[in-house]
């Protein structure tokens, strides 16, 4: 009777220590599981939230470049005009940082015939909206400023007129953000990676109730059998 006993204590033991095992590795899985979701989650809203304000912050420097520009300069003398407006909006825009979370571009054309010309550029680049939106879109009545949004890109074409009113010029700002995404996947795998730990460091705690009286039993048996 005590042999069976014993073997059905240790069953029943063996038994519970799987059952704890296979709910912490539930508990570990659900864990991660959540705090992947929520952290994404958030990442998305913050993401989202910023998109909105980084398009205020460009629409504000488009128009605030564009005032400086005069349209008459553009149309007498268009290499001259390049040269002074992008020194002058170079001391308008911010410098772009040395994280690259955001870069900011500009460009200006001379509008001719139906046509942009280029005047100047800062990179080729991340300046391209100009030349593939029609010009029907941003050349309008009211010739408001025109944005164009493409995934992490955003640009704000401004129309530049003279004296006379007449539509000589565009004026384009972009923005980038596209250095946010990376940002974002090491910050979400940071995050991820130490919730694991602090989960695997709970599971190693908690499976040491169980352990640590097997040991500390066993270790009295055999110190009982060695008197």
């Amino acid at each position: 009777m005590t042999i069976n006993s014993d073997n059905e204590n240790e069953t029943n033991q063996l038994a519970s220590v799987i059952k704890a095992i296979v709910l912490a590795l539930f508990a570990v899985v659900i864990s991660v599981v959540s705090v992947s979701f929520a952290v994404h989650h958030m990442r998305l809203g913050f993401e989202s939230e910023y998109a909105d304000v980084y398009e205020n912050k460009i629409m504000s420097l488009a128009t605030t470049a564009a005032l400086v520009i005069n349209g008459d300069d553009i149309v007498l003398d268009p290499a001259a005009a390049g040269q002074k407006y992008s020194a002058v909006i170079n001391l308008l825009l911010p410098p772009n940082p040395e994280d690259k979370y955001s870069v900011v571009s500009f460009g200006l054309y001379q509008y001719k015939d139906g046509q942009l010309y280029v005047v100047h550029e800062s990179s080729t680049e991340n300046v391209y909206s100009a030349s593939q939106v029609q010009v029907s879109n941003w050349l309008t009545a009211d010739l408001k400023p025109y944005t164009v949004v493409s995934g992490k890109s955003i640009s704000i074409l401004v129309p530049i007129t003279d004296s006379q009113q007449s539509v000589v010029g565009l004026f384009e700002i972009n923005g980038q953000y596209s250095g946010l995404n990376n940002y974002g996947d090491v910050l979400e795998g940071k995050i991820l990676l130490a919730v694991i730990v602090s989960v695997s460091i709970g599971l190693l705690l908690f499976s040491v109730q169980y352990a640590l009286p097997k040991i500390l039993s066993t270790r009295k048996k055999n110190w009982g059998d060695t008197e």
